[in-house]
């Protein structure tokens, strides 16, 4: 007895010979600001919308598997791939390989803000170094897939790697040869289910596990430059210790958790 629950079943990853040019409508917009009240601050934004018609996906074995059943026809390509036992209907070998499918679709923003601080400018005489902030994002509006020509599309946005927000942002201290820098990247919730899956069984989880906690990691960094052109470096990574979520083991940050870090780079051309 074989226990099909737990069964490998072996397979074979291919070309494809068949494949057509995948084919791009991208429509974008951007805005540079540099406001003169406010030397070295500078923001930009940047719109963007792509239609991509005959994108190549190279679906895993499971997802082959179960859009082979779940599209509104079985005549489709992901059932080609399988051979099923006669009888049974079990999965006995199967092809990966990548294909066309219909279409894919994205619309979002990203945005940067840039500024540099230099507090001479401000009139303070004494030298306090200088400071930049950097703040680079995304929103992203839409992000829809659909597998194949006349089937319902998949709207992924809120799906795991994609959220709909998401950011790192960098604050800079520059003092002489010392450096001291603060990171923080964030992105929102996402889903662990799909809607699809929540709506056809409900019960699949406690309500609160539905989605995957948000990405909020902050990181430390030091360096002092010496003369003879070593750079002794230290920091912290994932300062409060955040753990990944519940079933998780790199999502949405990594199990390490808090890792603490010291070294030094060493010119020997400068020696």
């Amino acid at each position: 007895f074989v226990d099909p629950n737990s069964a490998s079943i072996a397979g074979v990853l291919t070309g494809n010979p068949d494949l057509i040019e995948e084919v791009a409508a991208t429509r974008t917009l951007g805005i540079i600001l540099r406001p003169r009240f406010i030397p070295n601050l500078t923001i930009s934004v940047d719109w963007y919308q792509i239609e991509l018609e005959d994108a190549i996906n190279v679906a895993t074995p499971q997802n082959a598997a179960e859009l082979c059943v779940d599209l509104p026809t079985l005549d489709n390509e992901f059932c080609g791939l399988f051979e099923r036992e006669v009888g049974t209907g079990g999965i006995i070998d199967f092809i990966q390989r990548p294909l066309n499918v219909a279409e894919f679709t994205t619309e979002g923003y990203d945005f940067t803000i840039n500024y540099l601080l230099d507090p001479s400018e401000w009139g303070i005489q004494r030298n306090v170094g200088l400071f930049n902030l950097r703040l680079v994002g995304n929103h992203l509006k839409e992000l829809t897939f659909v597998n194949l020509p006349g089937v319902d599309p998949d709207p992924d946005r809120g799906e795991e790697d994609a959220p709909e927000w998401q950011a790192k942002l960098d604050l800079s201290w520059q003092y002489g040869a010392f450096l001291a820098n603060y990171g923080f990247s964030y992105f929102d919730e996402t889903q662990r289910y799909t809607k699809q899956v929540r709506t056809s069984n409900p019960d699949i989880a406690d309500p609160r596990y539905w989605d995957y906690k948000a990405r909020e990691v902050h990181d430390l960094y030091f360096a002092w430059e010496a003369r003879s052109g070593t750079t002794i470096y230290a920091g912290v990574n994932n300062l409060t210790d955040e753990k990944p979520d519940i079933g998780q083991t790199f999502y949405p940050v990594s199990a390490v958790g808090r890792f603490f870090f010291l070294g030094f780079d060493l010119d020997l051309a400068l020696m």
